[in-house]
């Protein structure tokens, strides 16, 4: 499941609430769907009866006759899924992440054997005489997993609308994994194989009957799918010695050929798993015991069985296979034999099919365990020569593997480029080849494709939905049977022929669109077609789905894993010695303590320093985190919301665990560092809203890599501070205490360690730039100020990315927040609530901070741990700060993203009109604005969608009527205008600023006509559906191996972000007269200079404001 279905779903469920209801007449049953008067949608309208109990392992029986009202409002559940196996190493992470996916995903898209349900998505007016084409879609998934409610039909009808040949959609659900495929001797002698299949041939047999009701065409059905739901397509194309009997005129195939899969007893080792596991061995009627087992049972038990993302890979346990009943024989030799329908298709693949399936296979690192592996996983019965022929076709040079054509690069195991370039051709590239050249010649209208550059498999099936070429080619294809003659591309597609064996090429870039030839590891495909027509495991794919995306993190972990290379780094401190781990390219220090634990007598004080360091110190892993507040996400209250939350804070505290004795940070070197090497060094300070956070979630080693080739090394020093309820604590107790805080005392305390040790590692103390995001940045600001503006040496350079000196008030202010924790700690009566606290046990009084509004609750970015005016770490309001010039002169980096308040404005979707919005600015932001500034406040951030945040996407992303609205005020409010502020009182006696801005899309300047080329093309992760060039992207754009990355190591280590090389863009210093901000971009211009001159005069009132009223 990508991040854009996820996001599709969040707006449909919105949509369709508001969307007025439309009927129509099936038999005898009025059926309900929604309108939003461009398309209607009906959903979740049952095809046939449910596969349950005597039902179950059957062939699909159509729906009685419909009869009264049915509601299609909503999706049907998707048939069950099979369990998600990471590829991450064995272990309490492989299982946490494991079951996050799994939790999260059934949560989102629930299952149910009752599910096989379709859904028609037909333009609004349309009717019985409409007679429109139809495009029935089949989802991906590799047979596991997927369902009809992850795809939005709609922006396919809207968009044949726009081309003037509107058509109707329909999507259908099929039964998938152990349920949909089961495969025996006992599973064919019943004749029930291939059941997934089956239930689509229902589903096609449903939209003859009953798609001239919804204003459809029976005789002008194409069916389409990408990935599994392409094979599949495929195979109805093969279904009844390649007679279609009516149901469907052409097909559209998006990464999926007929494959060479074996007899259906080939899987009887997992049916024999399934029987044994399930108390059906002793039954003398295996298959008939399997339909009365409880369904959690059996559905527990084929989760045991290997899935897509497991060591098999692609060698899958639930697929089609030759059942003697849909498919007669092995679908190649099918296909040779000419027994196929000859109808027009359109087919073709990515580039890179195989990379994401080599993810599981890691720790295969030489030439022999790669001849074992494809052996043993694909190809069973290869002889000795035939593997020996695939590995000098498919070679350990990184140079030649998958992605291709990327050099030395990607090579993250000295085996990976290589399997994934095998998987990718034997999967698709292929079957997909085999099958145009034996259909081509006696089918004159075939057209095929290829997406290129680094495309990984599913980027196609992205891109149709995505309202892309490929979209318009398609609903052209569907229309007229021509992918040319209604699309608004005038690039024409040609067809394929054996004699020219063109493919329509999509490029990342411009041209887009390209004509290629269909010779591209011609040898190589041609071998693994050998090897595979004449018997072996099946090779398959799945969709990388959502749960896989959620874990990326640990899967970067494992990666690094497998490419370190053990030895054995150390370094001396006192008289300590500290051993740590090297790749040969960086060494890392973990987890070394630099204050003494703040537990006991010593919580809530302030820091203190290390004693002397003796003995031997493992320094191989990271500290725990300090203690991080719960999550609480922005979900509806319920039971699906305290069920998410437990879920998402216990793996996260598992992941993540953390304690009290916290204060360590962490150093990375280039490997040949020295005592005499005196390399700059950068501090990074992480950002979680002083809530939540952690250094060990950041990869040092990227940027000690970078700035290795850039030939300006540096050493990377992260460091742990306090957080919450644990570092923030504020009220009049502690403010007599003189212990407020305490988190920037700690980040001040690590930089004091860094310049007593930091020079035993390689680094200079006299060259450390501090450098944080959002609430790092924040701290960054903050140390900057602390002591009238003094650094006492400790830092040369500071670069603060979406974060700023913020307007915080007394540090009484936070005296409820104070009050609760004691009242909820027993320490009420006491006479010193402080010292009380410092003897409350760790888990209460963590409790206890728990039950206090977090970033993600109502409140958002009102905060109730955070700096404070203590009048020792800050003597004043930090802005008031600024204006007084108490700040340290030294050369500075600060900017924001365009759209900084949008992930905290998803808490307050349930603010719907214009006095909500008032209401809540004031209470939350403002208790003490006049009439004057709310009437102010309205007229500058208005109710108009089309000037709030994301900014410039129009009507689009108004996820309800005031989210836009919300997003802007909070974005500016709490970043951009702290940010202009800070520019603004600190140039006029500092001339060594520069300044940036993340932004969605090109706004203004000399291409600002090509915003939307630039955003469509777009793939350099820094604008998102909703939530536009979201907080955070910039951080992005560093530890992701951005542009910024490199001006960051250039400014570390030289003052200045500028290379000498005339060839890179020159990025302006900051001043009052030009104002200028280097901008990063989505798509072709990825740098350019604007102004910062937006919305000058709504950030200069709420800094007014805010001056006035801190929070």
């Amino acid at each position: 499941m990508h991040l854009r279905n996820l996001l599709c779903l969040i707006t449909l469920s919105v949509a369709f609430v508001l969307a007025a209801p439309v009927t129509v007449t099936l038999e005898n049953a009025t059926v309900v769907g929604t309108t939003d008067d461009v398309v209607e949608r009906f959903l979740g309208i049952p095809f046939a009866l449910p596969p349950l109990n005597e039902f179950r392992y059957r062939l699909p029986d159509a729906y009685p006759g419909y009869a009264g009202t049915f509601d299609a409002t909503n999706f049907g559940p998707s048939c069950p899924q099979q369990r998600t196996n990471l590829p991450i190493f064995t272990g309490i992470v492989a299982n946490i992440s494991d079951l996050l996916a799994d939790t999260l995903y059934s949560l989102e898209i629930p299952d149910s054997e009752d599910c096989l349900t379709l859904n028609v998505v037909r333009p609004a007016g349309a009717g019985p005489s409409s007679k429109l084409p139809v495009l029935v879609f089949l989802y991906e998934g590799n047979f596991e997993f997927g369902g009809s409610s992850l795809y939005d039909g709609g922006i396919v009808v809207s968009r044949s609308i726009d081309l003037g040949v509107p058509l109707v959609y329909v999507s259908i659900n099929y039964r998938v994994s152990g349920f949909g495929f089961l495969a025996s001797k006992e599973v064919q002698a019943a004749g029930v194989g291939n059941l997934g299949l089956h239930d689509q041939q229902m589903g096609l047999r449903w939209v003859q009957k009953y798609i001239s009701v919804f204003g459809g065409d029976p005789t002008k059905v194409t069916i389409w799918g990408g990935g599994a739901g392409a094979i599949s397509v495929s195979l109805h194309m093969l279904y009844n010695r390649g007679n279609p009997e009516g149901l469907f005129r052409a097909a559209f195939m998006q990464s999926g050929a007929p494959l060479p899969v074996g007899n259906v007893t080939d899987g009887q080792k997992y049916y024999d798993f399934i029987v044994e596991n399930t108390g059906c061995a002793d039954s003398h009627d295996t298959l008939a015991c399997l339909r009365t087992v409880p369904y959690d049972n059996l559905k527990a038990t084929i989760f045991e069985s290997p899935g897509a993302l497991s060591y098999q890979s692609l060698d899958l346990a639930w697929l089609p296979r030759i059942d003697g009943a849909f498919l007669a024989d092995h679908p190649q030799k099918l296909v040779q034999r000419g027994e196929v329908a000859r109808i027009p298709y359109i087919t073709g693949n990515c580039d890179d099919e195989g990379t994401l399936y080599a993810l599981s296979s890691l720790n295969i690192t030489t030439t022999a365990e790669f001849a074992h592996y494809i052996r043993t996983n694909f190809f069973p019965i290869a002889t000795e020569d035939q593997i020996t022929q695939v590995a000098a076709q498919y070679p350990q040079d990184a140079a030649q593997g998958s992605p291709f054509d990327t050099g030395d690069l990607n090579a993250i195991t000295p085996q990976y480029k290589r399997i994934a370039a095998v998987l990718g051709d034997a999967a698709y590239q292929a079957p997909r080849r085999w099958f145009l050249q034996n259909t081509s010649p006696t089918n004159p209208d075939v057209w095929a494709y290829r997406l290129t550059p680094y495309q990984r498999h599913g980027s196609d099936i992205s891109s149709t939905y995505g309202q892309s070429d490929m979209a318009d080619y398609l609903i052209s294809f569907a229309a007229t049977l021509d992918p040319n003659a209604q699309s608004l591309q005038t690039f024409q597609w040609p067809k394929f022929s054996l004699s020219s064996p063109q493919l329509l090429t999509f490029l990342d870039g411009l041209p887009a669109l390209a004509m290629t030839t269909d010779t591209h590891r011609l040898e190589g495909t041609a071998l693994l077609t050998n090897i595979t027509l004449f018997g072996s495991t099946t090779l398959l794919y799945s969709q990388l789905p959502m749960r896989a995306l959620l874990t990326v993190g640990f899967l970067a972990g494992a990666i690094a894993l497998v490419a370190s290379a053990p030895a054995i780094p150390a370094v001396t401190l006192d008289s300590g010695t500290f051993i740590g781990t090297t790749d040969l390219v960086t060494d890392k220090f973990l987890g070394i303590p630099f204050a003494q634990p703040p537990v006991g007598d010593l919580r809530y004080r302030l820091p203190q320093p290390i004693p002397a360091y003796t003995g031997t110190h493992d320094a191989t892993s990271f500290g725990p985190a300090c203690p991080q507040q719960a999550i609480d996400l922005p979900i509806v209250s319920g039971l699906v919301a305290n069920v998410t939350d437990f879920l998402v804070n216990s793996i996260y505290g598992l992941v993540f665990p953390d304690s009290e004795d916290c204060l360590t940070l962490n150093v990375v070197r280039p490997s040949v560092a020295t005592t005499s090497s005196k390399l700059p060094v950068l501090v990074w300070i992480f950002g979680g809203g002083f809530e939540v956070g952690d250094p060990s979630m950041y990869d040092g080693g990227v940027i000690v890599e970078r700035s290795i080739e850039l030939g300006d090394p540096v050493i990377y020093v992260s460091i742990n501070y306090r957080l919450t309820g644990f570092g923030f604590l504020a009220s009049k107790e502690v403010k007599a205490a003189g212990v407020g805080n305490l988190g920037l005392q700690d980040q001040r305390q690590a930089l004091r360690w860094v310049q007593k040790y930091i020079s035993h590692f390689g680094g200079d103390p006299t060259k450390v730039t501090i450098w944080g995001e959002s609430a790092g940045a924040i701290s960054v600001s903050l140390q900057m100020l602390t002591n009238g503006g003094n650094t006492e040496g400790l830092f040369r350079a500071a670069f603060m990315e979406s974060g700023s000196p913020i307007p915080v008030g007394d540090i009484t202010h936070g005296q409820k927040y104070y009050d609760f924790i004691v009242a909820n700690t027993g320490c009420a009566g006491s006479s010193d609530t402080l010292s009380c606290l410092r003897t409350v046990p760790y888990d209460k009084l963590k409790a206890a901070i728990n039950l206090t509004p977090g970033i993600f609750s109502f409140q958002s970015l009102n905060l109730a741990w955070l700096p404070r005016t203590d009048g020792v770490f800050l003597t004043g309001n930090p802005q008031q700060l600024v204006q007084q010039g108490q700040i340290a002169n030294i050369p500075f980096i600060t900017g924001d993203c365009d759209d900084e308040g949008t992930l905290f404005s998803l808490s307050t979707l349930n603010i719907t009109t214009d006095a909500e919005f008032v209401d809540y600015v004031k209470s939350n932001y403002f208790p003490g604005a006049t009439q004057d500034q709310e009437a102010q406040l309205t007229q500058l951030y208005p109710q108009d969608i089309t000037q709030g945040s994301p900014f410039d996407t129009g009507d689009f992303n108004a996820i309800t009527p005031q989210f836009k609205r919300l997003a802007a005020f909070q974005g500016d409010g709490v970043f951009q205008a702290p940010r202009r502020w800070f520019l603004q009182n600190t140039l006029p006696k500092n001339p060594n600023v520069w300044a940036f801005r993340m932004s969605s899309l090109l706004t203004e300047g000399e291409y600002a006509d090509q915003r939307l080329i630039a955003a469509i093309v777009s793939k350099r992760l820094k604008s998102f559906p909703v939530v536009g060039s979201v907080h955070g992207s910039d951080i992005l754009n560093v530890y992701g191996g951005g542009e910024m990355e490199d001006y960051l190591i250039r400014f570390a280590a030289t003052l200045n972000p500028n290379s000498q090389s005339l060839l890179s863009f020159q990025w302006p210093k900051y001043d009052l007269k030009n104002r200028q901000l280097l901008t990063f971009l989505d798509g072709l211009i990825p740098l350019t200079i604007t102004t910062d001159t937006y919305r000058q005069e709504a950030m200069q009132f709420l800094t007014n404001v805010t001056l006035a009223n801190p929070i």
